[in-house]
């Protein structure tokens, strides 16, 4: 194990805890694999998704390798000038730039349902609601997170009013408030629920945030949320 995931095991409440949460929380998981773990960097591999944090320009061929062994889906990438390399030479595309933000406190958030709101799990009988309003992964990948149980929906007045869900990595993702439901404080809710699932099994609740979402940073920074110093990046 590397010295970024030594420190941050030794030391939970330092400040690095945060800029690599994505991948401390991954590690947790029984079906991450740890592909690289040295002084320079560490590659896991969920399922579908692959998580890096490199430095050494010098190694660039060896980690790409490493990365395309796995054939992973997506790649979260947490240095620029890797990004940079792979998008350059064509090798990957680029999907999202993002902050990631993060949760720091432990306490769960107060949240009341009305007597006609109800959030109940997603099943698979559900997935035509999540595919047809929700675009920026596949149908597997969408099914499989149905199948895990992680994702939730919001009903209210017996009509689903929109979703949320949690990312193999472990991230609060694919949170979708129909338009005719929105600027009703439902966002808030479906957050605060998902937010307190995590809190509850002790996991920090985090995610990431494309660039130029103004509405969800603005609805993370309200939640409490910090954003960590560097950006991440979506490719595939």
């Amino acid at each position: 194990m590397n010295k970024l995931v030594l420190t941050i095991m030794r030391t939970p409440d330092y400040l690095e805890r945060y800029e690599y949460i994505d991948i401390l929380e991954a590690i947790k998981d029984k079906d991450c694999h740890i592909l690289y773990s040295k002084e320079d960097g560490i590659i896991v591999n969920l399922k579908q998704t692959a998580l890096v944090a490199v430095s050494d320009k010098t190694k660039t061929d060896n980690y790409l390798s490493i990365i395309k062994q796995s054939n992973p889906t997506l790649l979260t990438i947490h240095d620029e000038w890797f990004a940079t390399y792979l998008l350059n030479n064509k090798i990957y595309q680029l999907e999202n730039k993002c902050y990631q933000v993060y949760y720091d406190k432990k306490d769960v958030l107060s949240f009341k349902l009305s007597a006609n709101e109800r959030i109940e799990t997603l099943t698979l009988d559900d997935k035509a609601l999540v595919l047809n309003n929700y675009s920026l992964t596949d149908e597997d990948y969408i099914l499989n997170r149905i199948s895990c149980g992680v994702m939730s929906k919001l009903i209210v007045d017996n009509t689903v009013v929109g979703f949320i869900g949690e990312h193999e990595e472990k991230a609060i993702g694919m949170l979708v408030v129909f338009p005719s439901y929105q600027n009703k404080g439902y966002g808030t809710l479906l957050m605060k629920y998902k937010m307190n699932q995590l809190l509850n099994k002790g996991e920090i609740p985090y995610c990431n945030i494309i660039c130029g979402n103004e509405k969800s940073i603005q609805l993370h920074k309200k939640l409490g949320f910090k954003f960590n110093t560097h950006y991440v990046y979506w490719l595939s």
